[in-house]
């Protein structure tokens, strides 16, 4: 397991990571359908730490749970020479426009 990947790391004092609180808080608000928005390259390590439980806990909810990959060049324009790096939230949302069609929250 990669825990070098932040978002990945435990901060709870049962092994939560900080994406749980968020999930939690937004099963209570009532959201319905939750999109993780990742790379290739942490996939197996995503499902392995929060992935395939979070789907086994969203099943028994009526929540479901999809995933978008962000690509470094699946952009508007032209690949800056050099860029190695995703582009941050905005590109992300760019890489699930397929996949959203109701209002949504980040």
């Amino acid at each position: 397991m990669l825990f070098h990947i932040k978002q990945l790391a435990p901060v709870g004092p049962n092994g939560e990571i900080i994406i749980d609180y968020s999930i939690h808080d937004a099963v209570k608000a009532g959201f319905t359908r939750i999109i993780f928005i990742i790379r290739h390259d942490i996939y197996k390590d995503f499902m392995d730490v929060i992935g395939r439980r979070i789907e086994s806990v969203c099943s028994g909810l009526g929540v479901e749970v999809g995933y978008a990959f962000q690509e470094l060049d699946d952009i508007p324009a032209e690949l800056p020479e050099g860029r190695v790096k995703p582009w941050g939230t905005g590109h992300a949302l760019l890489a699930c426009r397929g996949m959203l069609d109701d209002p949504f929250v980040v």
